[in-house]
């Protein structure tokens, strides 16, 4: 069973090395691509500095020297809008192809088509090699060929990322690479991406593009796969009627790429371990010859040997129970008896060794660590005594350095414990004075807030006052206008009081003269004087009566006069108090203003005194956990320093012993 178990691991190890070797196949030919691809790339960096026209040029030229080589199907540029050239917002790139005995070169700004395609984005995100999945390819005479793309960052002389270089590789080249079979006729091998899609296969060149059937119900292998993990597994072989087959998947990457592929290795179990039974059954065959002989030879040298050897192996015995007091002797000059003096050397050596090391060690149990090996050991057993003395010094060596640690630890704790307390207290107090200062900066704010109030009422009753001020002023000037009128009017009506006194003077007058000529008319004209007599008594009155109105007349025009003029001051009072009254609407509303600001400025100073006050409760409360957590340390410091003082050290030792001399 041991053979055959031997025989079969070093057949999986065959296989494995088959499906390395073919992975290896692969990595080199993909490495040996991506050389163009950062060849590419470099280039554009050479090309920087030089003028837009030449650059076109190289750029051109160089894609078309990458082209010379067979296995590349095509190759392309492109750059980041205004990367390269400034004057490209659409982005700029390059297409190199055969066509027919030539070479093609298209020249696109085409940045919203390739800027998220899997040949580009991925790149420049990483700024490392991109390997594309497998993608179909339809060429000018309807032929479908399947192609990978080795996407290369394109990287600035300022460290920018300016676009990528990029290689299309026909699948087929990968399919025709020497892959290794190890002369098994069952046997064929794969290659697969990441996710599964098949680069080629020897065996069924239909599953390239697609994720071959053995993988896609296999739950380990897709995991394995996924993960870049080697895996052996036994699976069905689709290729021959389904016969049980080992599997084994290599990782396959490369340095500087985001290549995570798979190599895989497939041959029928049956085929793989014929050679295994083959040499299980020579090597069966030799075995009994072997073992025939080697009884019969080791019952003769047994039985020659045996009887001085008894003595030995009971000594011996006891050697292997722990019984070191006893010896024995073979008296014999042969090998034997030197055998025998050489066991009992050993048992008295290791004897003197166990024992030195059992004193050791029960002083070490008793806590006593300041002891040592002082006897000379021989051979290998100078390394436990080496060893043994290095444990004790490096006991002494900790056990002091924690006491010392210990006793500085207890005493910063002690410190720090004081100093807790104290910062507690001061936050305390803090705190409190923080409470006060709160309750203090609340009242100022509840009365700017009040003052707030009162101005803007003040403000409002100033707006009121002044609306009510013009109006007043407004209504003087209607005043001032109407007694101008009035005055007008009454120097019209003294004009004409004046015409009819003129009237009544006239009338007099004619009176006068109808008496007078009615006395000379004598007794004919008595009654014509007597008329006249009357009309010289109705203008006596008339004149009496215009007198008196122009007295009342004049007394009126003086006293509007004077009421003009006290108008026109009250009018000029009104003016100016209506002037001083916008003024103080004025600065009523901007104390308004400031009273709303200063309320406002209030509550968040009020917000600010309550969120220290906050900080300061919180570290009043961090302060006397820490100054609980110091006196607890202490504490523990205390106690370690009490169990450490119970160990015996060689310096304490040492000057113990000082101190006696």
């Amino acid at each position: 069973m041991l053979t055959k178990n031997t025989v079969t691991k070093m057949t999986e190890k065959e296989l494995d090395y088959i499906a390395d070797e073919n992975a290896t196949e692969v990595a080199s030919y993909l490495e040996s691509m991506s050389v163009f691809a950062k060849a590419l790339s470099l280039e554009v960096q050479r090309y920087q500095s030089l003028d837009k026209e030449s650059a076109n040029k190289v750029l051109i030229e160089s894609l078309k020297g990458v082209l010379n080589d067979e296995k590349i199907f095509s190759a392309y540029y492109a750059f980041e809008p205004n990367a390269f050239f400034a004057d490209t917002p659409n982005g700029l790139s390059y297409y190199a192809f055969r066509d027919g005995e030539k070479i093609g070169i298209d020249i696109y700004n085409d940045f919203d088509v390739y800027g998220s395609e899997d040949y580009y984005l991925p790149a420049k995100q990483s700024l490392q090699t991109h390997v594309t999945e497998p993608y179909e390819y339809q060429l000018s005479n309807g032929q479908i060929v399947w192609l990978i793309t080795l996407s290369t960052p394109i990287i600035g002389n300022d460290g920018a990322f300016l676009g990528v270089a990029n290689c299309d590789i026909d699948m087929n080249s990968i399919a025709s690479l020497n892959y290794a079979n190890g002369g098994y006729d069952s046997s064929y091998s794969y290659i697969v991406t990441g996710a599964g899609t098949c680069i080629a296969n020897t065996a069924d060149e239909s599953t390239v593009g697609q994720i071959p059937n053995i993988v896609s119900d296999n739950e380990n292998l897709k995991e394995a796969i996924q993960n870049g993990e080697t895996i052996k597994d036994i699976v069905k072989n689709p290729y021959e009627n389904g016969k049980d087959a080992y599997i084994i998947h290599k990782a396959l990457q490369l340095e500087g790429t985001d290549v995570n592929w798979s190599s895989a290795f497939v041959v029928d179990k049956d085929e793989s371990m014929a050679a295994v039974y083959k040499i299980i059954l020579v090597l069966v065959g030799i075995s009994i010859i072997g073992i025939v002989a080697l009884i019969i030879i080791s019952t003769i040298v047994i039985n020659r040997a045996l009887a001085p050897v008894n003595s030995v192996i009971s000594m011996a015995v006891k050697m292997g129970k722990g019984d070191l007091s006893n010896s024995q002797s073979v008296h014999t000059n042969d090998e034997l008896g030197l055998l025998s003096k050489i066991f009992n050397d050993t048992v008295h050596t290791l004897g003197s060794y166990i024992n030195e090391i059992s004193v050791i060690l029960n002083h070490v149990a008793s806590k006593d660590i300041s002891v040592s090996i002082d006897a000379d050991y021989v051979g290998d057993f100078n390394a436990i005594k080496l060893s043994l003395n290095g444990i004790l010094d490096s006991l002494n060596q900790m056990f002091t350095e924690i006491k010392t640690s210990a006793e500085q630890v207890s005493i910063g704790a002690e410190q720090v414990s004081i100093g807790a307390q104290a910062l507690s207290q001061s936050t305390t107090e803090q705190a409190t004075s923080i409470d006060e200062i709160s309750l203090s900066i609340a009242d100022v704010t509840k009365q700017i807030e009040e003052n707030a109030n009162n101005a803007s009422q003040a403000n409002s009753k100033a707006d009121l006052a002044g609306k009510v001020l013009s109006e007043s002023n407004q209504q003087m000037k209607d005043m001032l206008e109407a007694m101008d009128k009035i005055n007008a009017k009454s120097s019209e009506i003294s004009r004409i009081i004046k015409v009819i006194e003129d009237i009544a003077f006239q009338t007099n007058i004619l009176a006068l003269n109808a008496a007078v000529e009615a006395a000379r008319a004598g007794a004919a004209g008595k009654g014509f004087a007597v008329v006249a007599d009357e009309v010289r008594n109705l203008a006596s009155k008339s004149a009496d009566a215009a007198s008196s109105t122009t007295s009342l007349i004049e007394e009126t025009l003086s006293a509007v006069r004077d009421g003009a003029n006290i108008a026109n001051d009250t009018a000029k009072s009104l003016e100016e108090s209506e002037k001083i009254t916008r003024e103080a609407v004025e600065l009523i509303n901007n104390i308004s203003s400031a009273s709303e600001l200063q309320a406002c400025a209030a509550k968040r100073i009020q917000m600010g005194i309550e969120q220290i006050a906050a900080v300061v409760q919180t570290n009043s409360a961090t302060a006397e956990q820490s100054a609980a957590a110091s006196e607890e340390l202490n504490a523990q410091a205390d106690i370690l320093k009490h169990y450490i003082e119970g160990f015996k050290l060689r310096n304490e030792a040492n000057n113990r012993q000082g101190m006696d001399n």
